[in-house]
């Protein structure tokens, strides 16, 4: 049974009961019973009764072959939502050995050239000879084995019944406080020492309240491996990455700034993207943690088209912050992003037009503080997902992730667009120049028509740039094609 709600919350409830009887042969005789062969005899839970006598006689060996009964239970329940979940269950495993019976009025005579195999069930630190009474104490139908024992040319096997039950019950954060914590620390302590307060704190909250269960989760293996991963790379960034492609990357925020008006600024912002994710993903192969190139190369290509998407919004998207145009236009792009890096395009939606409406109080609300604001949007982003029916923490982390590109490269982003800038400087040149030149107002506005195109200057036109580059991409998904388009 499974039952979902709003906020994310889902109630499950699973009861499983397994019975496996096994039903041997079973020959009943009023006078002797007497089974007599050339060759090996093989009995397997067999039930044997005679009103007389029983005789087994065989040329080989007799084997008494045990099989087991089996009744398992299990029972499980859980309820969770974005903000908690919680989870117990119960079970049971029990295992009953049957051997073959033999019930005679008379004497029970066992004849084998080769020798007897049986099967005996281990009782606890029992001997054979003690599992035997104690066997044939509890069913005398097995009281057979007792002659068997005065034998010696008798293989007892020894087979051992399973018995196990289990019970446990859990709770802890959901995953809307858990990333709420990480955002948070994040914010206050920088990526690296964030992950370890959030880690220490989602793991004390979880262990109700123990600070060993919090310690033991911010130290273990995983956790010390994302650490160094995540130092590593930082390193890497501030030292030799950012130089490399001429970017600046903002130590807490992972802001990188670069002019993405321009062709030429995006490639240094992919190209610092990739250093990084492929930097993150050969570390995390190395360390066993399953790290893949091609996932990284994905992302990179994921978080630079949010920026630049997102840097295209803010230097071509009319009116001021908060509008009901822009906000609309934030959603849709944010549920493009959403929608091509794999989430839902209603979370996108939700999470970049509601940032978008509140973005510019937000500002004043943090004094101005870009950190604090970028950390502000990702709250936002994420709340606005959890509004969704089915919601679940990768549709928040998609809703933060959204909210976070478009107050870093929107409302925070340079648009004063060097590219137009140029341009009205040159055509303003160009004009008073011309002017002075005593050219006609038909050469003039020749000139200007020409700028406008582009004619006579090697900076390219952004703007035009961006229609082109979503024509392609969304030709392709109409297509089927995917990203193979862009």
């Amino acid at each position: 049974m499974k039952k979902k709600g709003s906020f994310g919350s889902e109630k499950t409830q699973h009861d499983e009961v397994t019975d496996i009887k096994n039903i041997g042969s079973q020959i009943k005789a009023g006078g002797d019973l007497s089974l007599v062969s050339g060759g090996n005899q093989h009995y397997q839970n067999a039930h044997l009764e005679s009103g007389k006598d029983i005789t087994l006689d065989s040329g080989g060996s007799i084997t008494f072959e045990a099989v087991k009964d089996l009744h398992q239970e299990n029972h499980e329940k859980s309820d969770s939502d974005l903000a908690w979940q919680s989870s117990k269950g119960k079970g049971n495993t029990d295992e009953t050995l049957r051997q073959t019976q033999m019930v005679a009025g008379g004497n029970i005579t066992i004849k084998a050239v080769e020798g007897l195999h049986i099967d005996l069930k281990q009782i606890d630190q029992q001997t054979v000879s003690q599992a035997i009474d104690a066997m044939a104490q509890a069913d005398p139908s097995l009281a057979w084995l007792k002659e068997a024992e005065q034998r010696g040319d008798v293989n007892w096997q020894i087979v051992k019944e399973l018995h196990d039950s289990w019970d446990y019950e859990s709770s802890g954060l959901g995953a809307a406080p858990s990333l709420i914590i990480a955002i948070v620390a994040s914010y206050f302590l920088g990526p690296l020492y964030g992950a370890m307060a959030s880690n220490f704190a989602i793991g004390t909250i979880n262990g109700g309240g123990d600070l060993g269960a919090g310690f033991k989760v911010a130290t273990s293996r995983d956790a010390l491996k994302g650490y160094v991963i995540t130092a590593i790379t930082m390193n890497l960034t501030q030292n030799y990455f950012n130089e490399w492609t001429g970017t600046t990357t903002d130590p807490l925020t992972g802001k990188i700034t670069t002019d993405l008006s321009t062709w030429k600024g995006i490639g240094q912002f992919a190209a610092t993207q990739g250093l990084q994710n492929s930097t993150s993903a050969a570390l995390r192969k190395i360390m066993g943690q399953g790290g893949d190139l091609g996932d990284a190369l994905q992302s990179t290509l994921f978080n630079t088209l949010a920026a630049a998407s997102f840097n295209a919004v803010g230097d071509y998207a009319p009116g001021a912050d908060g509008n009901l145009q822009k906000i609309m236009i934030h959603a849709m792009v944010g549920g493009l992003l959403a929608q091509v890096s794999g989430g839902d395009f209603r979370t996108g939606a939700l999470a970049a037009g509601a940032n978008e409406a509140l973005v510019a109080d937000l500002n004043k609300l943090v004094q101005g503080n870009p950190n604090l604001l970028s950390m502000s949007s990702q709250l936002v982003g994420l709340l606005a997902a959890a509004t969704q029916r089915g919601a679940d923490g990768d549709s928040l982390e998609t809703g933060a992730w959204v909210a976070q590109n478009g107050t870093q490269y929107n409302f925070l982003g340079d648009h004063s667009s060097p590219g137009l800038t140029e341009y009205a400087q040159a055509a303003t040149t160009a004009m008073e120049y011309m002017q002075s030149q005593g050219a006609s107002a038909e050469e003039v506005d020749q000139v200007a028509r020409a700028l406008a195109r582009g004619e006579g200057s090697e900076l390219a036109l952004p703007a035009n740039e961006f229609v082109k580059a979503w024509g392609l991409f969304m030709a392709g998904e109409l297509s089927g094609l995917g990203l193979a388009a862009v």
